[in-house]
């Protein structure tokens, strides 16, 4: 049964994730700016997903 743990996480390089068509990859470094691990990234760009999140959230609110 999957779980949501940090501890569960598969971690993938950016390349393989390319490779297998996936739009999002898990990260064994952490994010530099939320610290976040793993960090689930983006394949096409390699943004933090939560950071994208909160900069998308900040700039909506105005």
């Amino acid at each position: 049964m999957p779980t949501n743990n940090a501890k569960d996480a598969i971690y993938i390089t950016k390349q393989d994730a390319k490779r297998f068509g996936f739009k999002f990859y898990v990260s064994e470094n952490p994010c530099k700016n939320c610290l976040s691990r793993p960090s689930l990234r983006y394949t096409c760009n390699s943004n933090c997903i939560s950071c994208n999140r909160a900069r998308y959230n900040k700039g909506s609110k105005q």
